[in-house]
């Protein structure tokens, strides 16, 4: 996986690793106080299918084909953390507001909560989709979660029991984003 972090010129990870023979420069014009760095953070097997960053900004999340979702440092690029427990392609994963869990979805149909401190899942596994969960998220408060699926429903769940609470059908083709 790679991330193009904000860096500024003047930061101890753009002084370490800049090497401007690499990267391509504008010559007339921009005061250069933003960096085109490249912080590659190697980990998955295979396709990496979502992204997000932690509310705070310290971390970044990856979630992928090869069933796994990894927790990085936002500026050292070291993994810090491998969840594991989806039997199938890892589609979507975002951080809770709170940024101490992570909510994914998954091919095998399945949703699911994460503790970040533990790395373990926290609430029950949310099933319910006929098909592949294509995009998760989480209500501003943290206590809902909403999940959108190749069945072409969004369902709604209680962010802290796992509970199903509707069920929004209406729409002609998967929901993905």
């Amino acid at each position: 996986m790679a991330a193009l972090p904000c860096t500024p010129a003047d930061s101890t990870l753009y002084q370490t690793f800049h090497r401007a023979e690499l990267y391509p420069t504008i010559t007339m014009g921009i005061l250069h106080l933003w960096s085109p760095l490249l912080l590659v953070m190697a980990g998955h097997l295979d396709i990496v299918r979502s992204v997000s960053f932690s509310p705070d900004g310290t971390r970044i999340l990856s979630a992928s084909d090869d069933r796994t979702i990894r927790i990085w440092n936002s500026m050292t690029g070291a993994e810090l953390l491998v969840l594991q427990g989806h039997e199938d392609i890892v589609e979507s994963a975002k951080f809770y507001p709170d940024g101490r869990r992570i909510v994914s979805g998954s091919y095998d149909m399945t949703v699911r909560v994460w503790d970040l401190t533990t790395g373990t899942e926290v609430v029950p596994v949310m099933k319910g989709h006929e098909s592949g969960v294509a995009s998760v998220a989480c209500s501003p408060d943290g206590t809902m979660v909403v999940s959108g699926s190749n069945d072409s429903t969004v369902q709604c769940w209680d962010g802290i029991t796992g509970s199903a609470l509707s069920e929004l059908r209406g729409h002609s083709a998967a929901v993905t984003l």
